[in-house]
């Protein structure tokens, strides 16, 4: 279950992405961290996101921006004690 997610919008001339860290607790009670992501057509409506398969390219300064994100959530802070 997706506990908590931090996001970070980016667009090119066509596409936008949402890239996204996930923290999900499995029922075991363990935790993971997921990235991801979202596609759309540039232009279209909030709803019409699509789930896209996971990899772990990004720009810099997305990630740099999803760790500052995460960062200053609550349910993440722990994995920042590292």
């Amino acid at each position: 279950m997706v506990i908590d997610q931090v996001r970070c919008l980016e667009r090119t001339p066509d596409r936008e992405y949402m890239r996204v860290f996930e923290l999900v607790k499995w029922k075991d009670g363990t935790e993971d961290v997921r990235f991801g992501y979202y596609s759309r057509e540039k232009g279209e409506g909030p709803n019409d996101w699509e789930k896209r398969s996971l990899h772990t390219n990004m720009e810099a300064r997305s990630l740099v921006t999803l760790l500052k994100r995460a960062k200053k959530r609550r349910k993440f802070r722990h994995l920042f004690t590292i």
